[in-house]
């Protein structure tokens, strides 16, 4: 599940407990409700940081999902710890403090696991796994960053070289020049593109030279063609993946002398 969906997950969640909460407190009488003021305002505070986002980053995200109401597990933190000197201003610290306490108990009874209830050990596996979909996410994430910009700076700058050498000689009118231009653009339409693919990607050397190459080589190219611009890119990139994945199979298969040796 995307993290978006998990997010998604959680708001529901949180909306859901705070709105069952309210039912109750509608069937107060003004006494109680004055009361229980100030849980109200808590709980509905949790509940506006969740949904506005202010509360988004995938770790912390899976760490309210452990709690059936995460309202609740939120303000008795506050209560405890900020209740008496504070109002809603220490809320927002009150829930960064209660998600690393949280996290630290997590973690600790990962220690404890065969001592936990099945239920419990369900919910912490759980917690576990969605907790390492989340790092392979955001690694994930961080390398497709650095292909990003590593692919900008070598595209714009073949561009832009391309673009000079096209100007000097009064050419930018000719229609090789609306089809690099178009091939650039679809290049840097990054998201059509796989992580893999922009890693490949990085290696190929005169970029812009080499799709056009690819295209023309099935047929004449047209500035409008963002498909087969797109499909040419996606071949090369997926040729050169598969000749890496052929190199490590051979490096990786045991050498004939060194078996006869055995």
């Amino acid at each position: 599940m995307a993290f978006e969906e998990r997010l998604t997950l959680l708001c529901e969640r949180a909306q859901a407990e705070f709105d069952e909460y309210m039912k109750t407190v509608l069937t107060w009488d003004g006494k109680r409700i004055v009361e229980e003021a100030r849980k109200i305002a808590v709980m509905e505070e949790v509940l506006s940081q969740i949904a506005s986002g202010i509360i988004d980053h995938p770790f912390d995200v899976e760490i309210l999902l452990t709690f059936d109401q995460p309202l609740a597990a939120s303000y008795s933190h506050w209560e405890k710890n900020d209740g008496e000197d504070a109002f809603m201003e220490s809320v927002a610290a009150s829930m960064s403090g209660f998600l690393t306490v949280t996290r630290d108990e997590l973690t600790d009874k990962i220690a404890q696991y065969e001592s936990l209830t099945p239920e419990e050990q369900d919910r912490l596996m759980e917690y576990h796994n969605r907790k390492l979909a989340v790092f392979d996410h955001l690694q994930e994430r961080e390398f497709r960053d650095k292909y990003v910009e590593e692919l900008t700076q070598t595209i714009q700058k073949e561009f832009a070289a391309f673009h000079a050498y096209m100007e000097i000689n009064h050419a930018t009118d000719e229609p090789y020049y609306a089809e690099t231009k178009a091939i650039r653009d679809g290049l840097l339409d990054f998201d059509r593109y796989t992580t893999q693919q922009l890693a490949s990607l990085t290696r190929v050397y005169g970029i812009l030279q080499s799709v056009y190459n690819g295209l023309d080589s099935m047929r004449p190219v047209h500035a409008d063609e963002t498909e087969a611009i797109r499909a040419t890119v996606i071949a090369m990139a997926d040729s050169i993946a598969e000749t890496d994945r052929h190199k490590q199979e051979a490096q990786e298969e045991p050498d004939e002398d060194d078996e006869l040796d055995r």
